[in-house]
């Protein structure tokens, strides 16, 4: 009877041992994954750094991994969101010499509206490239004239009576301050 008990001891002390190298193992390699993780997201590699906090997590939970999952995906919709906004400021660009009327220069700003809601919206409290770059843009006196008077279509409406001279000087100034808002550029750690 000793003998049988002193058998299972030797395998409880056995498995315990292997389980505890197995958890050290994972924890060793979650915490190798976390410090990748957490140069991607010093790079701007966003998308991996997600990626990579999800495979920590998935080895091992924690509330700091979590924390920096959260951060990566907001981080990586706000440059998504200012992504968006310059493809459609070059879509704009690339279109509006083909327009003749008020209603086809509304038309052509119109995918941009929402767009420039939520980037109006954004909370740039942040301390991240990303947020001073979006509150640099809402400062940003040809941004907001953007905003307010052209996206909203206040200046843009058509006029009771509209000749190609009107038009012409509306569509003028939308080129000229889209293509200065083109040449903000996104900070160097998001475009690589």
């Amino acid at each position: 009877m000793l003998k049988r008990v002193g058998s299972w001891v030797t395998t409880a002390v056995l498995i315990t041992g292997l389980l505890t190298g197995c958890e050290s193992k994972a924890d060793r390699q979650a915490d190798e994954l976390y410090k990748k993780g957490e140069a991607y997201f010093t790079q701007g590699k966003l998308e991996q750094a997600i990626q990579t906090y999800e495979q920590v997590l998935k080895l091992k939970e924690s509330s700091l991994v979590s924390g920096r999952l959260k951060e990566a995906e907001a981080e990586k919709k706000a440059v998504d969101l200012v992504q968006s906004f310059q493809d459609e400021l070059g879509n704009i660009s690339a279109h509006i010499n083909s327009v003749s009327s008020s209603d086809e220069i509304m038309e052509l700003l119109e995918p941009i509206r929402s767009i420039t809601t939520e980037l109006d919206l954004y909370e740039t409290n942040k301390n991240t490239e990303i947020a001073g770059f979006i509150k640099e843009l809402q400062s940003n006196p040809e941004y907001q004239l953007f905003t307010k008077d052209y996206v909203s279509g206040a200046t843009i409406r058509p006029l009771i009576y509209e000749d190609a001279i009107i038009v012409n000087s509306k569509i003028f100034r939308v080129k000229i301050i889209v293509d200065d808002l083109r040449e903000l550029e996104l900070p160097k750690k998001y475009t690589t």
